[in-house]
């Protein structure tokens, strides 16, 4: 078995301010068991030659190893047996770019930290922390140990600190000048966002609302939940106890500011056992943020594990706010229960995907938030045989409000369905690609479309295009975008490096199609290969069927439109409707031959078509009422 995980990192920034209260480092008269240790390989600079550098650096850590109990019970990672595994993290010394390090023994209560600096972090930040990722092989054992270290909340292994070694830095444990930033300051923070502090799920699953909802923090805060930034950040200018704390976003020229106790007692609530904590070592945070839980979803069609052909998959229709479960019954789709309100008070549009997650023979629900004013992206996997919410994080960092795409299919191809969760409007070209759509489990994190300065997302489908038993990744240009797609082997995925293209990109549509493609994988001419399928983001409601195989195997993306299997369009092109459309494709009633669901597009009134053997039929669950981001089909 392989799996990877990886997830972000935060930056601090510097500015020059009013001067602030120098706080005095806490001594630690006990050796405490756990411990972080520093790996200065990566140093290529030379910033850490100074032992008063490192000196600071280890009184930072000092105070989360005073303070983190000697019982914390962190697991050693030991690579041998059949068990291996690689850590990944960013380049302390090159930010832009991502190293990996190949069977790292990390001790008991320990984790490891790389540590460098650069001519500038970016953006006028001093530092910048996160923990790391990995990929590995080996036993169930062996990726428990990797993901949890064998005890509940969050636990890495470690990950990266750099520092900008163009910053006025104050060294040594005296009072920092006026135009200087004290380094022992920054090294604190940084720790914390290593630590998991605004970047780790348990973090963000008790965000909500623009506060932190953790039990310790609120009663270190005075019985109220601390607000945050939605950065990954206290908000600016907050205090604990009447000091600043450590874990905002800016830190004052002329200051030290340390770890206090606001910045420890959320560290607490996302796992950590940390002493002078008021409530006892919490258990994970609830897969739902304790404000307003979403319902139940109504249980779907399982799948005949001995007969697969015969399996009938559902289709989750996203409107704004909610999202309905139909099935497919002689060429009419049928509601399953209730339509489900997923993220209370939340009215944009939501996004879906069907797939089998836990390999349990039932399809599951994967939905995400759409454009709207909370700023996370937030998805929600529902478990199809209970109905109840399985996993819930937020994929992309906090204050993303573009929303995201969802698909699903059998990436890895062992039984188990990885979901794919791509930036929507206002987002780059960037999807993530989780296994068994768990947070924890990260296969694929890259841009799907080259210009990294494009701001509209991708859309995105999965489906096998060349018969390999793994489901390859069609993506395409979003909103504001052409209608240029990419097509990526899935076998070639991996956390750290762009995968393979199986065809060079190309336009689905004409140039001057803009608001770029919405895209689906399914075999429509039973040939056993899954063809690529387009819906304009915006103009006619016109569909388009390329015959994937066909393509690859001539070599020339210029001649992708010589290869049509079927073009037509839904509404007369003639009818005034401009508003593009959403396709999904696959066998959903199980007779062994392809049907289609077509969403109507923006500012369209809200409906779907079917098309299949019995012909095109049209269902209009939301009335004639007009939906200003469309209806989403998964």
């Amino acid at each position: 078995m392989f799996f990877s995980h990886w997830l972000p990192r935060r930056t601090t920034k510097h500015s020059v301010s009013a001067k602030l209260g120098c706080l005095a480092l806490e001594g630690r008269e006990v050796p405490a068991a756990f411990q972080i240790v520093f790996d200065y390989r990566y140093d290529a600079t030379g910033f850490f030659s100074d032992p008063t550098r490192r000196a600071d650096l280890e009184r930072a850590a000092d105070q989360y190893e005073a303070r983190i109990n000697q019982n914390v019970d962190l697991a050693a990672i030991n690579p041998g047996g059949g068990n291996s595994w690689t850590a990944t993290t960013f380049n302390p010394s090159n930010t832009d770019e991502y190293v990996s390090i190949s069977n790292l023994s990390i001790g008991a209560d320990q984790i490891v930290v790389f540590v460098g600096a650069e001519g500038g972090v970016g953006g006028g930040e001093a530092g910048l922390g996160g923990y790391g990722g990995y990929s590995a092989s080996g036993n169930q054992a062996w990726f428990n140990t990797l993901r949890q270290r064998g005890r509940s909340g969050f636990a890495p292994w470690g990950g990266s600190v750099s520092f900008s070694n163009s910053t006025n830095w104050h060294f040594g444990t005296g009072t920092p000048g006026g135009s200087q930033i004290d380094f022992f300051t920054v090294a604190t923070h940084e720790l914390g966002h290593v630590l998991g502090f605004g970047v780790a799920n348990q973090f963000n699953a008790l965000v909500s609302g623009g506060s932190f909802n953790g039990t310790n923090a609120r009663n270190a805060y005075g019985g109220t939940n601390p607000p945050v930034d939605g950065t990954g950040h206290w908000q600016q200018g907050i205090t604990s106890a009447g000091q600043a704390v450590s874990m905002q976003p800016f830190v004052a020229a002329g200051t030290r500011v340390a770890a206090s106790q606001l910045d420890l007692a959320a560290l607490a609530d996302i796992g950590w056992e940390v002493s002078g904590v008021n409530s006892a070592v919490p258990p994970s945070p609830p897969a739902i943020p304790p404000v307003v839980p979403p319902p139940a979803l109504p249980p779907v069609s399982s799948i005949p594990t001995s007969a697969q052909s015969t399996k009938t998959k559902p289709i989750a229709l996203g409107g704004s706010g909610t999202f309905q479960v139909y099935s497919m019954v002689n060429g009419n789709l049928q509601a399953q229960g209730a339509a489900v309100t997923p993220f209370a008070g939340f009215t944009g549009s939501v996004r879906t995907a069907v797939g089998d997650f836990n390999g349990d023979g039932t399809y599951d629900i994967a939905v995400g938030k759409g454009p709207g004013k909370d700023q996370e992206a937030r998805v929600l996997v529902y478990d199809g045989a209970t109905g109840q919410v399985v996993q819930n994080f937020v994929a992309f960092e906090l204050g993303f409000s573009g929303g995201v795409n969802l698909a699903a299919g059998s990436i890895q191809g062992n039984g188990k369905d990885s979901l794919v969760v791509s930036a929507d409007r206002g987002g780059g070209p960037r999807l993530k690609v989780y296994a068994e759509a768990n947070p924890n489990y990260l296969l694929a994190d890259f841009f799907g479309i080259e210009d990294t300065r494009f701001n509209g997302g991708t859309r995105v489908a999965v489906g096998d295009v060349n018969r390999d038993g793994k489901d390859d990744l069609l993506v395409a240009a979003g909103y504001g975008g052409g209608p240029r797609v990419a097509l990526f082997d899935g076998r070639s995925l991996t956390p750290t490096t762009p995968p393979t293209r199986l065809v060079g990109d190309f336009l689905a549509y004409e140039s001057g199609v803009q608001n770029g493609v919405y895209v689906s994988l399914a075999d429509t001419n039973g040939d056993g290969f899954a063809d690529l399928i387009f819906g304009p983001g915006s103009g006619a409601a016109r569909v388009k069927v390329v015959d994937a195989k066909r393509l690859i195997d001539s070599g020339d993306s210029n001649k992708a439109m010589n290869f049509l299997l079927d073009d037509y369009f839904v509404v007369d092109p003639n009818a005034g409707y401009n508003g593009g459309i959403r396709v999904l494709a696959d066998d959903f009633d199980g007779d062994g031959s392809n049907d289609t669901v077509i969403g109507s597009g923006t500012n369209e009134s809200g409906r779907f078509w079917l098309r299949s053997k019995f012909g095109t039929s049209t269902i209009a669950p939301f009335g004639s009422s007009k939906m200003s981001d469309g209806v989403f089909v998964g």
